[in-house]
């Protein structure tokens, strides 16, 4: 009889990557970390302009028009600025303006 983690509804992880900055090895990396580190079913989903080199695993998608995504995100006040960099913290909560 399955257990509850294998009868359970996939988690999905939806990555971006578009550019040159970051290679196909990124997505792949990210992919066996996850697969590693839970017992779900889990679904990959890249969306990219570049799907060389990505493993048959992850489900790949186009990138949307850059219309519809770019100018939501580069709208947006948190949105980091590079990949996995959290959004710059206020003055008020840092040490220095403590003192």
């Amino acid at each position: 009889m399955p257990n509850a983690a294998q009868t359970a509804a996939p988690q999905i992880l939806l990555c971006l990557k578009w550019g040159k900055r970051y290679g196909s090895d990124y997505v792949n990396r990210t992919y066996a970390m996850a697969m590693r580190n839970t017992s779900r079913p889990l679904r990959v989903v890249c969306f990219t302009d570049d799907p060389a080199g990505i493993r048959p695993e992850v489900d790949v998608k186009p990138m949307p028009p850059a219309s519809s995504f770019s100018k939501r995100a580069a709208s947006s006040p948190t949105a980091p600025t590079t990949p996995f960099t959290p959004a710059t913290r206020s003055t008020a909560n840092s040490t220095t303006a403590r003192r």
